[in-house]
C-alpha cells in the first residue's frame, strides 16, 4: 500500500514493503522526496522541462525573453545551436531579475529599423556576437602574420574572489586594470610594439561565490618573457598601491605564436562569452538551499553587467590598433577578401586532424 503525506516543501511517499514479493514481513519505509516548486526563486534554471512546466510562476517579460531565445535556436541553429550550453546559459541569465540587457540579448539576430544588423553586441554574454568580433580580429591579423613577431599572454591570478553583492564586483576591475596598465606601460617604454587585450571572468563557484578575473592578449614584440611581464605588473602595482592593494598574487603565462593557424586559434580562444552552466549545475547538486543559489546567480549576472556598462571588453595599442599609423593588420575595407584564407586554414587543420587519428595499416 502506498501512502502520500503532504509537506510544505515536498511530497513524501511511504511504501509498505511487506506487500511486495521477496521482502521480509516486517514493514520498512522507503522515503522518496519530490521537490515542489512554489515560486521562481527555487526553479532549476538549467532544467528546461521544469521551467516549461512552471511558466505561470514567471513574469511576462521573462516568458517573452525565453520564447525569443528558443525561437532563435530554431531559426538560426548554425549561430546558436552549435553551443550545447547556449539555452542553459541563456535561461540562467534571462531568469535573473534586474538584468537590464535581457531583452536586448534575447532579440539578437532580429533586425529592426534602429538595428539593421540585428546584433545585440553583448560580446561578454552572446556567443554569436562574440564569434563575429573574433572573426573580424582574425581577418585583421592572421593574413598579416608575417608582419609581426607574435606572443600570447594569459594574465591571471592565484586564488579567487568572493563577491557578496553586485557592488563588490567593482573589485574585478582592479584586476583587469592591473594588466591593462602594465601593457600600456610596456608599450610606452617600447618593450612591445603593440597589443590586443581581452578581459574575461571565470566563474568557479556560485553557491559560495568564487570568480577569477583575468586577461588574454596577443602581443607584437621582438622578444617577450614571463619574467619581464611580471616585473612590469609588479612595478605598476607598487606605483599605484592604493588602487591595487586588494589584488590577488599575479600568475603570468607567455607563449610564442609560431604559425598562422596558431594565431587564428589563439584569437578564437580569446573571444568567448561568460559561462555559468558548469558551476550552476554542480552547486545545484551539492546544496539544498536553491533560493540562495539562484540569488547568488542573479548577483553575478547583474554585477558582471553593471561593472562593465560602457566599458570596452577589448583594449588595443600600437601596431595592433587599426587607428594607429603603425598598424600592421588588414584594413577594414580589405578584410572580406581574406575570408577564403581562414577557411583554407580551417580545412587544412581538419584534414591534418583526420590524418592523425586514422588507424595505421601497418
Amino acid at each position: 500500500m502506498i501512502h502520500f503525506h503532504h509537506h510544505p516543501a515536498s511530497f513524501v511517499m511511504f511504501i509498505s514493503e511487506c506487500e511486495l514479493p521477496y521482502y521480509p514481513q516486517e514493514v520498512k519505509q522507503i522515503q522518496i522526496k519530490v521537490r515542489v516548486v512554489k515560486d521562481s526563486s527555487s526553479l532549476n534554471r538549467c532544467n528546461s522541462e521544469q521551467i516549461k512546466n512552471n511558466l505561470s510562476l514567471l513574469p511576462w517579460s521573462q516568458r517573452h525573453h525565453l520564447t525569443n531565445v528558443q525561437k532563435k535556436i530554431k531559426l538560426y541553429p548554425e549561430r546558436y545551436d552549435r553551443d550545447s550550453n547556449y539555452l542553459l546559459n541563456s535561461q540562467i541569465m534571462v531568469l535573473s531579475p534586474g538584468w537590464a540587457s535581457s531583452e536586448r540579448y534575447s532579440c539578437c539576430s532580429i533586425r529592426s529599423s534602429c538595428n539593421k544588423s540585428g546584433q545585440c553586441r553583448l560580446h561578454r554574454f552572446c556567443p554569436y556576437c562574440s564569434y563575429l568580433t573574433g572573426r573580424d580580429v582574425q581577418l585583421q591579423f592572421v593574413p598579416a602574420y608575417e608582419e609581426g613577431n607574435w606572443y600570447f599572454l594569459t594574465g591571471s591570478f592565484t586564488g579567487s574572489l568572493s563577491t557578496p553583492s553586485p557592488a563588490d564586483a567593482y573589485e574585478w576591475l582592479e584586476h583587469w586594470d592591473l594588466y591593462k596598465y602594465a601593457l600600456n606601460y610596456m608599450f610606452e617604454t617600447k618593450s612591445i610594439r603593440g597589443f590586443y587585450m581581452i578581459e574575461e571572468l571565470a566563474v568557479n563557484g556560485i553557491y559560495h561565490i568564487s570568480v577569477l578575473p583575468h586577461i588574454h592578449a596577443i602581443i607584437d614584440a621582438d622578444t617577450l618573457e614571463a619574467e619581464e611581464v611580471q616585473e612590469k605588473v609588479l612595478h605598476i602595482k607598487s606605483a599605484s598601491e592604493a588602487k591595487f592593494e586588494r589584488t590577488l598574487p599575479i600568475d603570468v603565462d607567455i607563449k610564442p605564436i609560431s604559425s598562422q593557424r596558431c594565431l587564428m586559434d589563439k584569437i578564437g580562444y580569446m573571444f568567448k562569452p561568460i559561462e555559468f552552466v558548469k558551476a550552476y549545475e554542480r552547486d545545484w547538486l551539492l546544496h539544498e538551499n536553491k533560493v540562495r543559489l539562484n540569488s547568488n546567480t542573479t548577483d553575478l549576472v547583474v554585477g558582471y553587467s553593471h561593472v562593465n556598462y560602457r566599458r570596452s571588453k577589448m583594449t588595443y595599442k600600437g601596431t595592433l590598433n587599426s587607428r594607429c599609423r603603425e598598424f600592421i593588420g588588414i584594413s577594414k575595407n580589405d578584410r572580406a577578401q581574406y575570408k577564403h584564407l581562414l577557411r583554407q586554414i580551417q580545412r587544412e587543420a581538419y584534414e591534418n586532424y583526420i590524418e592523425s587519428t586514422e588507424p595505421s595499416l601497418n
